[in-house]
């Protein structure tokens, strides 16, 4: 909605990694599944490559025809409001693991 409005930034540092799908294909994915009774199993809704924080927000505004401030909203502002979900937001889903 921020980017809709024209007030659109990364949160945090941006490089949070977002799995994302399209709308459209999760109600593709609804529709298969309810047509096809025979599945069984556990399915996964993502788009097969995660893009981080700032590159999904600037798609959103090259896509939505609007502009994206050059900076970021900080970290601190989602904790805030937030508390604890701020995680959420600010969360990554791929992390890097030691060997």
């Amino acid at each position: 909605m921020p980017v809709k409005f024209g007030v659109g930034a990364p949160f945090g540092n941006g490089k949070q990694w977002i799995p994302w799908i399209h709308w459209q294909d999760v109600v593709d994915m609804y529709l298969y599944g309810i047509e096809n009774i025979n599945l069984t199993g556990i399915y996964n809704m993502v788009a097969p490559e995660p893009v981080t924080n700032k590159q999904l927000m600037k798609a959103v505004a090259k896509q939505l025809h609007r502009p994206l401030w050059p900076m970021k909203v900080p970290s601190f502002v989602f904790k805030l409001l937030m508390g604890e979900m701020s995680t959420i937001v600010l969360g990554s889903t791929k992390y890097r693991h030691k060997n």
